[in-house]
């Protein structure tokens, strides 16, 4: 449910999971592991761990989710998508973190932009691709 207590169509969890894909797939691999590895119903190993918080965080910044949205799209509860941004926000402290970090908002916000444009303009219709 939304924050007006309505409960999102098709079209909308759609897109939450196409975001939440494209933060899972590249946070894993960024850190040199399988998407898949994200997607375990336990914590697993730490540095899947890490990447899924990563994942959750980029999700809610770069794509603007909310923390209810991100959680629904993860599988998680609200509190642990929560906790996994506080604990990002707390690694941020370090400049090279938060430079790398930097890179991958923005590369997830690129990625968003260049879907949306391709949906309202229709880039490839009638392209070779």
């Amino acid at each position: 449910m939304d924050s007006d207590g309505n409960r999102p169509d098709r079209a909308e969890r759609a897109e939450w999971g196409f975001r939440a894909a494209c933060a899972r797939a590249v946070a894993a691999s960024v850190l040199d592991l399988a998407p898949a590895d994200l997607e375990t119903t336990t914590r697993g190993v730490a540095r899947a761990a890490l990447a899924r918080q990563i994942a959750m965080y980029l999700a809610h910044v770069s794509f603007e989710m909310s923390l209810a949205k991100v959680a629904d799209a993860f599988g998680r509860d609200r509190s642990t998508v929560a906790h996994a941004c506080h604990r990002i926000e707390d690694l941020r402290e370090e400049p090279r973190f938060d430079s790398w970090l930097d890179g991958l908002e923005e590369a997830l916000r690129a990625i968003h932009d260049l879907r949306r444009r391709g949906k309202a303009g229709g880039a490839l219709k009638g392209s070779v691709i």
